[in-house]
């Protein structure tokens, strides 16, 4: 398959969170069971994460797609201080309509929320390509947006623990 590893983080434990995504039916990535592609042809990719203890045990796995049911890719992840995992990548709601898309997932690897974000052209490529918490478990993704009468713009959002957005600030060129 075309399986993809993307992101890693450490926690204070020195727990190993590993995410990315796999465009195959199944995938193994140790001795738990295979993951499972969602929509079960394999047609499509969908995201994993992987969490391992400090010696390289594996403790769980769990896979995730968006709400569109087409592509989602991470490029980045990070863990906050209370030991939950962000990632940030794209999902497709349609084919070749990717929006910016975070995802929150528990120490146990459950999804607690997840947030997709498009910019004002439809059909646009929107991607995180980059994610990082502050000690007050707020959250900044930066990536693009594609937008009308400006292209590809960069974007930098803040959200806080609970997936609401802050603020989404965009930059462009002349």
């Amino acid at each position: 398959g075309f399986d993809i590893g993307s992101g890693v983080g450490i926690d204070s434990s020195g727990n190993v969170y590993v995410s990315g995504n796999f465009f195959s039916i199944s995938a193994t990535f140790g001795v738990l069971p295979n993951l499972n592609n969602a929509d079960g042809s394999g047609s499509t990719r969908d995201i994993f994460f992987i969490k391992y203890d400090a010696a390289g045990n594996e403790q769980w796995q769990s896979v995730f797609t968006g709400a569109g049911g087409f592509n989602d890719y991470l490029n980045a992840v990070e863990i906050n201080t209370s030991g939950h995992y962000y990632a940030g990548g794209f999902t497709e709601n349609g084919f070749n309509n990717p929006d910016m898309w975070i995802i929150k997932v528990d120490g146990n690897g459950s999804k607690l929320w997840d947030i997709a974000l498009q910019g004002t052209l439809v059909g646009g490529k929107d991607e995180v390509t980059d994610i990082y918490t502050d000690n007050f478990n707020n959250g900044y993704a930066a990536g693009y947006q594609y937008n009308n009468g400006t292209g590809q713009d960069a974007a930098l959002i803040k959200f806080n623990s609970s997936g609401s957005i802050l603020w989404n600030k965009k930059f462009t060129g002349s």
